[in-house]
């Protein structure tokens, strides 16, 4: 099962994905130029380990004089132009994938700090539009689909959020064939288009 969270706040887009490896964190300064992909790394220090304790549902008070989960920022992959959306890819722990609001998806070996390109749709990608997100089928492992949400480019006309089936095979990962489109919505405006899957 997968969490999904994000915001923007000033110039950083933040945004996490729950996924089996751990908590993902996509973080983005400066209006693209610098992006931090990180994995929390739920493993406390040999110190604060004696000082955790479990998290209780409970929002009373201030936050310093609530129990503290200790965790620990542990950079993936930096270089990303505008990523959107992160995930892991299922059935590879040492794999990932990150998107661009310019069309890229760039596959990630986890450790190596590398990525290569994966995917590159034609998108439209001023004001909210481009490459927005990505959902792995629930049986990706032995059938290789996956979906995209994008908005490509028209030449001009109105932009539609479209929603991708594209296949790969899911044990190389070769470079994925498009399916079709399974949803196209016209939009009215160039913002508040986007969305996760």
């Amino acid at each position: 099962m997968r969490v999904r969270m994000g915001w923007v706040l000033r110039n950083a887009l933040i945004g996490g994905v729950v996924s089996g490896a751990g908590l993902w964190l996509l973080i983005q300064f400066d209006a693209g130029k610098r992006l931090i992909i990180a994995l929390v790394d739920r493993t406390p220090s040999p110190a604060a380990a004696a000082e955790v304790s479990p998290q209780e549902g409970r929002f009373e008070g201030l936050d310093r004089d609530r129990p503290q989960l200790a965790t620990r920022l542990r950079p993936v992959i930096t270089g990303v132009a505008q990523p959107t959306d992160v995930a892991g890819v299922p059935g590879h722990p040492d794999r990932a994938v990150v998107l661009s609001k310019g069309g890229t998806v760039a596959l990630v070996e986890l450790g190596t700090d590398t990525h290569t390109p994966w995917i590159t749709l034609e998108v439209a990608s001023t004001s909210e539009l481009g490459l927005l997100g990505i959902a792995f089928h629930p049986d990706f492992e032995t059938n290789g689909r996956f979906f995209l949400n994008h908005t490509p480019g028209r030449g001009g006309r109105r932009a539609a959020t479209v929603i991708s089936e594209l296949h790969t095979d899911p044990r190389t990962l070769s470079t994925p064939v498009q399916r079709g489109d399974l949803l196209s919505v016209d939009q009215p405006y160039q913002n508040h288009d986007a969305g996760q899957l």
